[in-house]
């Protein structure tokens, strides 16, 4: 008897180890199974933005969907992730049969044109972002205030306090994390600035230069001027003292405009940085920005798994902005001479060209 309860003991004791066992191995094995269709999943999520991206760039409209865009607020929108009747996300189109016999493909794939704000990261030191804006709402189509907030691609707990304006010292001793920003921005709702009038005199009468400088506390917002004594104001930012994520911000008011040139640059540091519009009606409602950013949202699945990536892309974009004052593809053939009292350029003969 003794030896027969023992080894119904054993049996037990044996049973549940094997029992374990094979969870854990069957555990283990979803596991690299997931990673599999996770990974599979990630690749369909990307293919639906690569035929998002094929989409916009070709300008190529389908029944149900406008990718042209427009400047209502909502026109060249894709919110749905049902079946497309043509297009590049027509029927069968987004799946794809694997060697596993797994269908994989992208079930949801979202277009924004008119985003309620622009994102953009990285922003290199001494690198520029700029965006031809319009705005568009239910409100109307003209922007009261513009919000900008920025702060370090990787940002910390501790924001290191700068010495208040206006002084910039050198790189190496910018002590913050958080970058200085200069900021250009020209109203064409200008008055007498009309579009086929871009002359250097309408420019400069309508473009507002700024320094955004990064301190712990600071006016919640500065005007837009465009006058010749507001040129290069410096101003504090606000919020820069927040705990966790140490995002400056500002807000550009009376601006009263229906299109706007911005430009940013990023001084000292790297910065990721958004903008955000608000109509001037009083509401303070957020406004769609038109002409800055795409915004893709696609889901990829395989078998049981999902994946979802969203990315934002440039729209609208006739190249980078300089970053410098002079900025050539070879080589600049101009020599200047200066000196005591007096000041003179030549050009070398080599160069070819009179003096």
């Amino acid at each position: 008897m003794v030896s027969l309860i023992v080894s119904m003991v054993l049996m037990v004791i044996l049973s549940l180890i094997v029992i374990g066992f094979a969870r854990t191995a069957r555990y283990e094995q979803r596991q690299t199974l997931d990673r599999q269709l996770s990974a599979q999943a990630f690749y369909a999520a990307e293919s639906g933005v690569n035929d998002a991206v094929t989409a916009l760039n070709s300008g190529t409209p389908y029944p149900g969907y406008d990718v042209g865009g427009g400047t209502d607020g909502g026109t060249g929108n894709k919110t749905h992730c049902g079946t497309d009747p043509a297009g590049p996300f027509g029927p069968g189109s987004n799946i794809v049969d694997d060697q596993n016999g797994h269908n994989t493909r992208y079930t949801c794939l979202l277009i924004t044109q008119n985003p309620t704000s622009l994102v953009y990261r990285p922003v290199g030191q001494d690198q520029a972002i700029s965006a031809d804006l319009r705005f568009a709402g239910p409100w109307g189509n003209e922007v009261d205030h513009i919000d900008i907030e920025w702060s370090a691609l990787s940002p910390g707990p501790i924001f290191t306090p700068l010495p208040s304006h206006p002084r910039f010292p050198a790189l190496g001793g910018w002590v913050s994390d958080v970058a200085l920003l200069r900021m250009q921005m020209t109203n064409f709702d200008t008055p007498g600035f009309t579009q086929e009038n871009y002359s250097r005199e309408n420019l400069n009468r309508s473009t507002f230069t700024a320094y955004l400088y990064p301190v712990h506390t600071g006016p919640s917002n500065i005007d837009f001027d465009s006058s010749p004594a507001a040129q290069g104001e410096i101003a504090d930012a606000k919020s820069c003292k927040s705990p966790v994520e140490n995002v400056c911000s500002i807000t550009i008011d009376n601006i009263d405009s229906t299109h706007v040139y911005l430009r940013l640059g990023s001084l000292y540091r790297d910065s990721q940085i958004t903008i955000r519009a608000f109509a001037n009606n009083g509401s303070g409602q957020q406004m769609n920005i038109i002409g800055g950013q795409a915004v893709i949202d696609s889901t990829g699945q395989a078998q049981d798994v999902l994946r979802r990536i969203q990315v934002r892309l440039p729209i609208n974009t006739k190249g980078g902005p300089m970053n410098f004052a002079v900025q050539v593809v070879d080589g600049l053939c101009k020599n200047f001479a200066i000196g005591p009292g007096f000041g003179a350029d030549y050009a070398p003969p080599t160069c070819g060209i009179t003096p």
